[in-house]
């Protein structure tokens, strides 16, 4: 029997990858994300592969130029052009990985979705597409499939643990694209319960940069000469940074946006994005903050807080809820004023049934 590649609408084997991407098979049949990865392979390979190994070495060795944009959300969108070598440089390949299954949360058009496409096929592994569908589906193809890697945002995981469902057989579990808290860590460790978890920085900008196995990063003396803070946000050096005619380096430095708190003289955790802060009555105010503060609470499900304009204030704060159970604004409201400044308690609370997510495993922000 054949190594299974994808698993969507079909389900198709490495050798018939091979055959599609060499234009021997009809395509009619795929699916659009079918379509859209063996496209991106193409491109990088050409159409006259001879096997597997073939394959992994015309990606390998690739000099066609991967362009992407960033989200906007904090300004105008920016074009990176990168190299298959800079997008592959933190993947890791060996025998030993050889049987993983891969869980497709994001994107295919964005970075993580091409880290992840990757990491899979540089290994011969598995993918089980998993975007765009509903959590129920997304829950039973965890299961049914066996998936034993998945890589998503903080928010795909707080939606998908809300549900009292075990996933035995996943092994390892990897977030980023958003900052993450200790709350979602012990939410996905219960879970997860026989998976690694490992907290990934990752951007548009630079590839995959820093791992650790909690909330915290650490800046180590291998790439000191290449990442720093200062100014309380994080700074990465010019040699990583993908080829764009959009970025503005202050010397050989690009300035990410990331807010950083410092926890010791090497380790820090991300706490939020500059363009993100709120003024609300003369305080600086995260609102990625507030929300993780808000999730702790045990019967929020998720939170969105985000600022509307006031005739009289100027600004006030507003949070959409999605609860688990019935409760009153004011016992919401009571509860939150526990673990937050007065000045960072919502003005407005809006109980909600959900809380759009979008193509990229984030809160649509207002």
């Amino acid at each position: 029997m054949h190594k299974i590649f994808l698993i969507d609408n079909s389900v198709i084997t490495y050798k018939e990858l091979i055959s599609l991407v060499n234009g021997e098979i009809n395509t009619e049949y795929l699916s659009e994300f079918e379509l859209l990865l063996i496209n991106k392979i193409k491109y990088l390979t050409g159409n006259n592969i001879l096997n597997f190994d073939d394959l992994i070495e015309k990606i390998k060795s690739s000099s066609n130029q991967i362009t992407l944009e960033t989200s906007g959300t904090t300004g105008l969108p920016k074009v990176i052009n990168h190299t298959i070598q800079s997008i592959t440089k933190n993947i890791k390949i060996s025998d030993d990985r050889c049987n993983d299954i891969w869980g497709f949360t994001y994107n295919p058009n964005k970075m993580a979705g091409y880290q992840v496409l990757f990491q899979a096929i540089l290994n011969g592994n598995t993918i089980v597409n998993l975007f765009k569908y509903q959590f129920e589906e997304i829950s039973n193809r965890i299961q049914k499939y066996n998936i034993t890697h998945i890589s998503a945002t903080p928010t795909f995981y707080k939606l998908l643990t809300s549900e009292a469902i075990d996933y035995l057989n996943v092994k390892h579990i990897s977030l980023g694209g958003e900052g993450s808290d200790l709350e979602t860590h012990r939410k996905i460790q219960k879970r997860f319960p026989n998976a690694k978890i490992k907290n990934i920085y990752a951007s548009t900008e630079v590839s995959s940069l820093l791992a650790s196995e909690g909330e915290y990063f650490k800046i180590s003396e291998y790439n000191k000469e290449f990442i720093k803070v200062s100014d309380g946000k994080l700074k990465v050096h010019r040699n990583l940074v993908g080829n764009s005619n959009d970025i503005t380096f202050d010397g050989d430095w690009y300035d990410t946006g990331d807010l950083i708190e410092m926890i010791d003289s090497t380790k820090f955790k991300i706490v939020g994005r500059e363009g993100n802060l709120i003024n609300i009555g003369g305080y600086q105010v995260n609102p990625i903050y507030i929300e993780n503060k808000i999730n702790e609470i045990e019967y929020v499900k998720l939170s969105n807080v985000y600022s509307k304009s006031n005739s009289i204030l100027g600004n006030i704060l507003v949070c959409d809820i999605v609860l688990f159970v019935s409760k009153s604004v004011a016992d919401i409201k009571t509860d939150i004023k526990r673990l937050l400044n007065e000045y960072e308690v919502p003005t407005k609370i809006n109980i909600v049934d959900e809380i759009k997510i979008n193509e990229n495993g984030k809160i649509s922000r207002k």
